[in-house]
């Protein structure tokens, strides 16, 4: 017997001898027999069970890390090195899945993708998962174009929603692949490749990719860029810069946003769009939020005496913004600084938004219940946001830059610019032109309703002690200007 019944039947007949049946003694030597024979059974079941899971991941049953070296290595050994393709396939954006909705439903999902995978190509082809939601892929293929097809294959199971406890999600992926021998005969140089091309997929919104050996050097290069910019955050290396913030109509000044900026000791000035990112994928981005925050915070105490009742913005991204700790640490920060929270303006994008509004929502309304102003960043790029705007707790809304770089001869897209003042004044939001570039911009913005601007053509970004001291300059007088930017001078 095993443990969940008979295994196996040890069946004594037709015994030899004078004596033809078998007695009480005869049945206790067979059952001591059988014993044995079921003990060394389960061993071997054991054994075999053991080293079935030792081989396949135990979520979704598919091959495991281990079984993929050794199958590379062994396809690899073979006399006449046939060629493969090894792939990576990555689910994007799959932590939204285990932050939403829980890592039950994300593990619901895996065996899901799994079975998918499995099934939609043939059995020369290995299919194995990697760990997390990293699954890996070897067939027998040596052209780039016959890879990127295979690859595009499995992508195809990613075009049917997937049911997860009777809910819907629309999940995709993106796919990197190298070649053996083109690009290594060894499982982790195929794996290193087929990596980095994955990474370049996923960068470029999904997809499939075929290693190229350029991508080896750009992302050595963004390796050491993120190591740089961990120990600039922890150095505290990395500066602010503030924009002023005015009223179109009449000049008066309303107040900063604070910019981060980060100067690498070799490659310069490193464009916050390149470096934000990165700490966001390296899990700096809190840290990074707390010490911007801390900047911004302290700069505006301390021109209050000078600028009183001039406030400081501060851009929060997605995963800063999905930090419960966000309140305690603004709290702190006002507190340390004796800062009314009504001069802390918090800007989020529509994206954000939209990526858990639930979630967001109590945060927000957490927020706003201690005085912090809150602003939608980047607002028209998303519509569905329009949905919930009513329903959040926002201040301000910013009108995106594209809708002033692409209008005719340069100038404002009036219909979309007056849909948005006419909709923040409804909801009794004020309305911020950002990325104003020159005066017909002002002028039509002037023109359209809008209430506040800021942009290159009032003053770029500059450090704090010398914002402030424009700021203090410009309030002894620009007010009076009828077209504030007549009076700002160079910027």
């Amino acid at each position: 017997r095993g443990e969940s019944g008979p295994i196996a039947v040890l069946a004594v007949d037709d015994r030899q001898g004078d004596v033809r049946g078998f007695d009480a003694d005869d049945v206790q030597l067979l059952e001591t027999v059988a014993n044995h024979a079921a003990t060394a059974l389960r061993n071997g079941q054991l054994v075999d069970r053991l080293r079935h899971e030792s081989l396949h991941d135990p979520l979704t049953l598919l091959p495991n890390r281990t079984m993929l070296q050794r199958e590379l290595s062994r396809r690899l050994a073979e006399p006449s090195r046939p060629p493969l393709a090894v792939g990576i396939l990555d689910l994007n954006e799959f932590k939204d899945v285990n932050d939403t909705l829980g890592h039950h439903q994300g593990d619901l999902l895996l065996r899901e993708v799994a079975e998918r995978l499995a099934g939609a190509v043939d059995s020369s082809v290995f299919v194995g998962r990697l760990g997390g939601d990293e699954f890996a892929i070897v067939c027998p293929e040596h052209t780039g174009e016959g890879a990127e097809r295979i690859g595009e294959q499995l992508l195809r199971v990613f075009e049917r929603p997937f049911l997860v406890d009777d809910l819907e999600l629309t999940v995709s992926a993106s796919v990197g692949i190298s070649l053996a021998p083109d690009h290594g005969i060894t499982p982790q140089a195929l794996l290193k490749c087929a990596d980095l091309a994955m990474y370049e997929a996923k960068q470029s919104g999904g997809g499939v990719r075929v290693f190229q050996p350029s991508s080896d050097t750009t992302s050595r290069s963004r390796l050491a860029l993120v190591t740089h910019l961990r120990q600039a955050i922890l150095a505290d290396e990395v500066q602010i810069h503030l924009q002023p913030k005015i009223q179109l109509d009449d000049g008066s000044l309303r107040g900063v946003e604070a910019l981060a900026r980060w100067t690498h000791a070799e490659h310069g000035s490193v464009p916050p769009a390149e470096f934000i990112p990165l700490a966001e994928r390296s899990g700096m981005i809190s840290p990074l939020t707390e010490r911007i925050l801390r900047r911004a915070v302290e700069a505006c105490a301390e021109w209050q005496p000078a600028l009183p009742g001039i406030g400081v913005a501060v851009n929060i991204s997605l995963r800063t913004l999905t930090d419960d700790s966000l309140p305690l640490l603004v709290d702190h920060l006002l507190r340390a600084n004796a800062l009314d929270p009504e001069l802390l303006t918090l800007e989020i994008t529509e994206s954000s938004i939209l990526s858990d509004p639930e979630r967001i929502l109590r945060l927000l309304r957490d927020l706003r219940a201690r005085g912090v102003r809150l602003s939608i960043d980047d607002f028209g790029t998303g519509y569905t946001t329009l949905y919930y705007l009513r329903h959040l707790p926002v201040n301000e809304v910013k009108i995106d830059k594209s809708f002033f770089l692409y209008g005719p001869e340069g100038s404002c897209d009036p219909i979309i610019v007056r849909s948005i003042v006419d909709l923040g004044r409804n909801l009794g939001l004020s309305v911020v032109a950002e990325g104003i570039a020159d005066q017909q911009i002002w002028n039509d913005l002037v023109t359209l309703g809008c209430e506040l601007g800021q942009g290159n053509a009032i003053h770029a970004p500059a450090p704090p002690s010398e914002c402030r001291d424009w700021m203090i300059a410009y309030s002894a007088g620009a007010h009076l200007a009828t077209i504030p930017i007549n009076v700002i001078g160079p910027s």
